[in-house]
């Protein structure tokens, strides 16, 4: 026999009694009554003769579940009598209902095991809970949204099988209709966002980036808003990510953000826009900031309106170090590439690493060009793997990107140098906490590196710092 939990506490946690007549047994509290009207102190644990005395008729249950049960009472091996809960559908369950046990195994009797009573819901839809057909659709809108799921998950089979099973009142959907509660959903959330900003009562800086997809070729431009909100907690928020058809000159990107900032009725919040360092972004800022500053007077005059984007700038000193080099990164990347196109060569590389001893963690890592932090982790990993490369070479005939001892130890270097770059780039790209405090004393940092990179033994490193610098003194 299981036992049954049932207890009723109040506000504080305490035990609750009805009334003098009905009270519970064996409670945890101080000092506590019992059916004889003697008290015990209940911080010990209830002895059995305190909590076996009509247990079952004399405490008021509260819980639902219990009106699916019938109380009796039997006697054990002592011949004392027990409580018991016995269901009424099934007239086979038992519990022990001693009141100071709580409700979790009838519950999951009930809601999960009870088959007589599956059956009576079964038998009797209108019992089962009301089915709402228009929040189905609205929370199923909210999964997509949330998940990233396709539109077109309403018209899985199996899906649509699964909510008939569940409910056999859902009316299933299609992907149109889905998406209509989708923008309906859109258009809820960005009622409740521009009445929150319209409520903060500090400024808000804007950033903005535009992209252009690999697949489609198609553009988009991102703008999205920082803000210390009203309980000084630092806020950013994706207002926008849209479609932005060509052309791409700055007076485009000035009037398409502009009309963005108006949608959220923002203009007179604006405090700075923070974008990277192409031309047609500069025409974009100036633009805008002679336009917000004739509407509502920006900070200082709009002095502080333009801020570069420290990571890009950061990003394109890099870029120039890594072209005096770029041959070794080349044939570094081509290697990486190689091993990574075929699950063959995969295999057979990693037989490689256990067979060198080399401590790397996971698999080879492929760069993005144009990221040079994802080229300082692919040449961080290979170097990590470099008895592995050596074993490879040897075992694969086809291979012809293995480096050369002293294009190993260029890596080597270049590795050693670049790392305080990606550490104050990750700094930078933090989106969590203030970064414009962190800015003066890390560009410090970076100038300090270049300078003692000028003076270092080996001369790749002194060129890398040389064409580093020129980029450094650009911006």
């Amino acid at each position: 026999m299981e036992e049954a939990y049932d207890r009723d506490f109040d506000p504080d946690g305490h035990p609750v009694n009805e009334d003098d007549d009905e009270v519970e047994i064996g409670t945890v509290g101080s000092r506590t009554p019992t059916l004889d009207g003697a008290t015990v102190d209940a911080s010990q644990p209830a002895r059995k003769n305190q909590r076996t005395q009509k247990a079952a008729t004399t405490v008021k249950r509260r819980s639902w579940v219990w009106e699916h049960f019938n109380f009796t009472t039997d006697v054990d091996e002592d011949g004392k009598e027990v409580p018991l809960a016995v269901c009424k559908w099934c007239n086979d369950t038992k519990y022990k209902a001693y009141s100071i046990y709580g409700t979790s195994n009838a519950t999951t009797h009930i809601q999960k095991k009870c088959v007589a009573y599956k059956k009576h819901l079964a038998d009797n839809p209108v019992l089962a809970p009301k089915f709402d057909q228009k929040t189905y659709c609205r929370m199923f809108a909210e999964a997509i949204m949330f998940h990233s799921y396709p539109f077109n998950i309403v018209e899985h089979v199996k899906l649509r099988e699964l909510h008939s099973y569940l409910n056999p009142n859902v009316i299933h959907i299609s992907r149109n209709t889905i998406l209509a509660y989708c923008w309906k959903e859109h258009d809820r959330l960005k009622l409740r966002m521009r009445d929150s900003l319209s409520q903060v009562r500090s400024k808000i800086c804007f950033t903005s980036d535009c992209w252009s997809s690999k697949v489609t070729s198609r553009g988009y431009l991102s703008l999205t808003a920082h803000y210390i909100d009203n309980n000084w907690i630092l806020r950013s928020h994706i207002l926008n990510f849209k479609y932005f058809p060509p052309p791409h000159k700055g007076q485009d990107i000035y009037r398409f953000v502009q009309e963005l900032i108006r949608d959220w009725n923002l203009e007179g919040k604006a405090f700075s826009m923070t974008c990277d360092s192409a031309s047609s972004m500069d025409v974009m800022v100036s633009c805008l900031k002679t336009d917000l500053h004739s509407r509502s007077a920006l900070p200082c005059g709009g002095s502080l309106f333009h801020v570069r984007c420290c990571a890009h700038i950061l990003n394109l000193i890099v870029q120039s170090g890594l072209s005096v080099v770029g041959e070794s990164v080349v044939k570094l990347r081509g290697a990486c590439s190689y091993i990574d196109g075929s699950d063959h060569r995969l295999t057979k590389f990693h037989e490689c690493v256990r067979a060198s001893g080399a401590n790397i963690e996971g698999s080879l890592i492929l760069d993005c060009p144009t990221r040079w932090n994802s080229t300082y982790l692919m040449l961080k990993k290979a170097f990590q793997a470099k008895p592995a490369f050596d074993i490879y070479a040897m075992r694969d005939s086809n291979f012809d990107f293995n480096l050369s001892l002293e294009e190993w130890k260029v890596v080597e270097f270049v590795c050693g140098f670049l790392e305080p770059f990606y550490n104050i780039t990750c700094l930078f790209s933090g989106c969590e906490y203030p970064t414009a405090n962190l800015y003066f004393n890390n560009i410090v940092a970076i100038e300090k590196l270049l300078l003692l990179g000028h003076e270092h033994e080996v001369k790749c490193i002194r060129d890398m710092s040389s064409v580093m610098m020129e980029k450094f003194e650009k911006y």
